[in-house]
């Protein structure tokens, strides 16, 4: 803190003790607005880090980042209840927040040249070109294998394009708004990042090499296609038709094409595949491969190692399957239809297998298939690893390689996956509803049915459904964690969706048996996609909406140890200290509990902080003073030298009052209740009963009360936060002293923490002093406390004279508590 600041809380303290009172009590109020901002914050990131919640990482920096905010707010305030005592507070932040921003650290992205490269420089430059583009130019190398002429729009081509039109930051603020459990948010936020990526100018010097490539590859008037190739795309993840491909576009709508490939990467079911996938938009850097189109005759995918059951490890047992359709391939991956599928062995010349023939028209398809799994086996080998490709063959019958990449392989594995084994054996007895559907996508689960026409209707969707859908289109990923099962009319192995439902291990089948009238929605059923069948019911041991879980992203789960864990549990430990946090919910927690402590010694024993406080006209023989911070009294009672409860406005003062003026509680009419042990000490007969200095004292607001409560040679201080959020509300509660023998004194205690006890006051004693705590609970119920405790300190002001033994004690707890629950 600087020298100006201490100097001026040394000179309030002395000279304005009213003032460094009205300042700490504001003090206290901004703490726990930020208290309840830190433990919120905190809240979202423990739901993104357990997996209850699925959000854009750029939510996760931004919720961090307020977070560190907000605790830095937090500390101010407690500085300024003390500034001495906490001065430490900000290096104690500064050291957390350092590590946790290195945690979170992403690379900064490159704009440096070349922004273009023709496609056979790119083999082995995934960091450059995209994992899409530099598989196709490694497969180039091949001497069977034939490629389209392509050049490659760079990743660092593709961030200069952002970088010189400042989208980066307009595209974070709609990032992180982004969390999976708000569909329409989601689409929302993705509608305007891909609008700005649209509105964008591509800069001159990218726009004329791009250009002049359009050029090359358009020459005798053919067309273009421009597709996706992510640095993360067709490596470990697949992003399997997640992303955009502009087929058919004329050389000078080059440039337009390239701002859709761009924009792709922020559609919906991209960024939901992106964020389950527990990636940072920093992770996935865009190149843009723009090649000449192929006329094709047909098209589709292969899969070198199609594995004849789920959960098979090798591809011994395995074979190559070939999906097909006429002409382009979109219709085949965006699952649309049902292709053509021909099956070959696994090996140098593969052979035909006799199941799942193709149904083609004329008979040189054999010969190209026969050559296509040759060609798929050729890739494997050079891969070292099975691969899941993309091809088309022209109207001469030469076959065209558009995209390789590795297999993913079906998941989960039975045979590491117990529950699959208990689940087979609860199968056993559910009655069969429909069998013979094309397992797409191996696993079992259940729950209730929901129907919906068209992907765009997902937010509708009930978690853990079985969906039934007309196909497997590639948006059905926007739904993954939504989801139990997916049963679709039509679609194939080979489709988008398919691939990346086989990466989450998401249960699918498909079937043209099934149709919407086939099940009513909420009906449960059991998707066994391990045997293709589908079965009633749906038992509790398959966990009912079990469905899908994502991946947390790994730099959360390395900062969450310096956010979340909660080590400094007891206030009353000499190890309560910020030098022991370790992590920001203890500091949250230490600043807390002091900022409670430091309201709870608000007033001394002499009142010295209280001037401005008005004295309590009452039918009671109490002699107290009030001090109303805001809210405490009513307006009318404004300027009054005396007040009465009827000027009470203050709820906490209210129930306070309500408690310790109960009918139950006796007074005496013959007694001023105020500090007669300071009286004895001080008077000599020189000071009347109505010294300010022997009188209790309560400060008061609209939500808070502070009381100094003085009867006989006993004190008590009650300190009280209460409004509308539990997480902010507390009663603290401290009672020391009396007139009579110390074991009479610690009777009465033992009389107050068993009524405590029974309120759910968590309570310490030592000696002669009892400590309780009540915090965290709701409004109404806090304020029931409240009349407790003024019923308490009433009807036990003088019982230590009366009291000898525990029976005694019994007695009156019983009595006690009767008497409450009657009132």
């Amino acid at each position: 803190m600087a020298v100006y600041d201490l100097f001026k809380h040394w000179t309030y303290k002395v000279f304005a003790p009213g003032t460094i009172l009205r300042r700490k009590y504001t003090a206290f109020r901004d703490l726990l607005k930020y208290d309840t901002v830190c433990l919120e914050l905190i809240a979202d990131l423990e739901e993104i880090a357990f997996g209850s919640e699925f959000a854009d990482y750029s939510r996760i920096t931004w919720l961090s980042s307020r977070l560190s905010t907000a605790l830095g707010k937090m500390a101010a305030s407690l500085m300024a209840m003390d500034p001495v005592r906490y001065a430490d507070l900000p290096e104690y932040h500064r050291k957390m927040d350092s590590c946790i921003r290195m945690g979170l650290d992403l690379p900064q992205p490159d704009v440096a040249p070349p922004h273009i490269l023709p496609l056979r420089e790119c083999a082995g430059k995934p960091h450059l070109a995209g994992g899409k583009a530099a598989n196709l130019a490694s497969s180039a190398s091949i001497p069977e294998i034939s490629v389209p002429q392509a050049y490659v729009v760079t990743i660092t081509g593709s961030t200069f394009f952002l970088d010189t039109n400042a989208l980066t930051e307009q595209l974070q603020k709609c990032l992180r708004h982004i969390a999976l459990s708000r569909p329409e948010a989601l689409a929302d936020h993705c509608r305007q990042a891909q609008a700005a990526v649209m509105a964008a100018e591509v800069p001159n010097s990218l726009a004329r090499e791009l250009t002049e490539a359009a050029a090359v590859l358009s020459s005798g008037g053919k067309l273009l296609a421009l597709r996706s190739s992510a640095q993360a795309e067709d490596g470990k993840v697949s992003f399997a038709g997640q992303f955009v491909s502009v087929l058919d576009v004329p050389a000078d709508k080059v440039l337009d094409a390239f701002k859709k490939v761009v924009a792709g990467k922020y559609s919906p079911r991209a960024v939901t595949y992106r964020i389950l996938n527990g990636l940072a938009d920093e992770d996935i850097p865009m190149a843009v491969l723009v090649m000449a189109m192929v006329d094709a005759r047909s098209a589709g995918v292969m899969y070198t190692c199609d594995p004849a059951a789920p959960g098979e490890k090798s591809c011994q047992s395995a074979h190559l399957s070939i999906y097909a359709v006429p002409g382009q391939g979109r219709s085949l991956v965006d699952g649309c239809i049902s292709p053509h599928v021909r099956r070959f062995t696994r090996s140098i010349q593969p052979e035909r297998l006799p199941d799942g023939e193709m149904q083609v028209p004329s008979p040189e398809d054999f010969e190209v298939s026969q050559r296509l799994a040759a060609l798929g086996m050729r890739l494997e080998f050079h891969f070292g690893q099975p691969q899941d490709i993309e091809w088309a063959v022209d109207r001469q019958g030469e076959i065209t390689l558009l995209q390789t990449r590795p297999l993913i392989r079906e998941h989960p594995d039975p045979d590491e996956d117990p529950g699959r084994a208990l689940a087979r054996e609860v199968l056993e007895d559910q009655e069969v509803l429909i069998d013979g559907l094309t397992r797409i996508s191996a696993g079992i689960a259940c729950g209730p049915v929901y129907s919906v026409e068209a992907v765009f209707d997902a937010k509708d969707i009930p978690r853990g459904s079985v969906l039934l859908v007309h196909n497997l289109h590639p948006s059905l990923v926007r739904i993954l964690d939504q989801v139990a099962a997916v049963v679709s009319r039509t679609g194939s192995r080979g489709s988008h969706f398919a691939s990346v439902a086989r990466e989450f291990g998401l249960p699918v089948v498909v079937g043209e048996t099934v149709t919407f009238d086939t099940f009513a929605s909420g009906r449960r059923i059991i998707v066994d996609a391990d045997r293709g069948r589908i079965l009633a019911g749906c038992p509790t041991s398959l966990a009912l909406g079990k469905g899908f879980r994502g991946r947390i992203p790994d730099r959360l789960e390395k900062i969450m140890p310096h956010i979340s864990p909660l080590s400094l549990t007891d206030p009353d430990s000499p190890n309560f200290r910020p030098d022991k946090a370790k992590s920001f919910h203890d500091l949250v927690r230490f600043m807390h509990e002091k900022g409670v402590a430091e309201m709870f010694a608000l007033v001394d024993r002499g009142g010295k902080n209280l001037s401005g406080a008005v004295k309590l006209k009452s039918e009671l023989p109490l002699s107290m003073y009030i001090l109303d911070l805001g809210g405490g009294f009513f307006e009318h009672a404004a300027g009054q030298s005396e007040i009465t409860p009827n000027d009470f406005k203050s709820q906490l003062l209210t129930f306070f009052w309500r408690g310790l003026s109960d009918p139950g509680v006796k007074w005496s009419k013959r007694l001023t209740h105020m500090d007669w042990e300071e009286f004895d000490r001080v008077s000599g007969g020189l000071f009347i009963k109505e010294a300010k200095f022997l009188a209790s004292y309560v400060v008061v607001s609209d939500c808070y009360l502070h009381g100094m409560i003085r009867f006989g040679y006993h004190f008590s201080v009650i300190d009280s936060y209460c409004g509308p959020r539990p997480e902010n509300n507390y009663i603290r509660f401290r009672f020391k002293g009396g007139g009579a023998a110390m074991d009479q004194r610690v009777l009465r205690l033992e009389f107050i923490f068993r009524v405590l006890d029974q309120f759910g006051f968590s309570i310490s004693i030592k000696g002669d002093l009892l400590d309780a705590r009540y915090s965290r609970n709701e409004e109404k119920e806090t304020l029931k406390r409240l009349a407790e405790i003024g019923y308490i300190m009433g009807f036990t002001k003088l019982m230590d004279m009366g009291l000898t033994d525990l029976s005694q004690v019994d007695g009156w707890v019983e009595e006690f508590l009767q008497n409450r629950k009657q009132g």
